[in-house]
């Protein structure tokens, strides 16, 4: 992970000679606009080495070079499904992983040549993969059982009693819905441990008030069972 995170700086650094806003005294509207933009990737450096990278988002980064304008979006989380992946306890590797992956890619775009260290990242995404499909393994250890059976959407499963127009139904409705926590899709809304249970025919509102007052609750029992399942 250090040495992630030593060679993303030093070919971070490669960067800044390309644009760094000294460079456009002459282009004072280029000037401020890569003023801003290093700001921006500064504190995604400072950051990815501390604690505060949980608190990272995706964003747009905009520089220049050579007087050519350009917007790049920096976003680790676009491949993550399901985005509950930022919860895993190894929630602080993946992110240094993802974030310093982003900025190499930057590095590239703007013509930083950055040779065989490239192969760290490969590694880097094999990992993130892997951990990726070990969550999805955990997740159906804690959502399912016997009378259980998985159907087409991440992190949903359905009662065995219903039919495919049923989970059709359900699924259809349910999709805009999911949050990264589990679903359970039965006959009736119920308070389980660390899971959402809701009927195939729900009423959309009454969907809302439910996963209003009970995401809290979720969210905390869901993880706390990732936590015993891990030790």
């Amino acid at each position: 992970m250090d040495k992630l995170i030593s060679v993303t700086r030093k070919y971070y650094n490669q960067l800044l000679l390309k644009v760094h806003p000294d460079y456009f005294a002459n282009k004072p509207l280029i000037k401020r606009m890569n003023e801003k933009s290093i700001q921006e990737l500064n504190l995604i450096m400072s950051n990815i080495s501390s604690s505060d990278i949980e608190k990272l988002s995706p964003t747009n980064i905009q520089l220049a070079t050579h007087s050519i304008q350009k917007t790049v979006k920096l976003d680790p989380f676009k491949t993550f499904t399901p985005l509950s992946i930022r919860n895993s306890l190894k929630k602080k590797e993946i992110l240094t992983k993802s974030w310093t992956g982003e900025i190499i890619n930057l590095c590239e775009e703007f013509g930083v040549e950055i040779g065989q260290d490239k192969q760290l990242w490969k590694k880097a995404d094999n990992i993130v993969v892997q951990e990726k499909e070990r969550f999805e393994e955990e997740v159906k250890a804690i959502i399912l059982d016997q009378q259980f059976d998985a159907y087409h959407l991440p992190m949903v499963v359905y009662d065995k009693r219903l039919n495919h127009h049923q989970k059709s139904v359900a699924a259809n409705k349910l999709v805009k819905y999911l949050n990264g926590l589990p679903w359970l899709v039965a006959y009736e809304f119920q308070q389980s441990t660390g899971i959402f249970v809701v009927p195939w025919n729900f009423d959309e509102a009454l969907l809302k008030s439910y996963v209003k007052s009970n995401y809290d609750r979720v969210s905390i029992e869901f993880n706390q069972k990732l936590k015993e399942i891990k030790k």
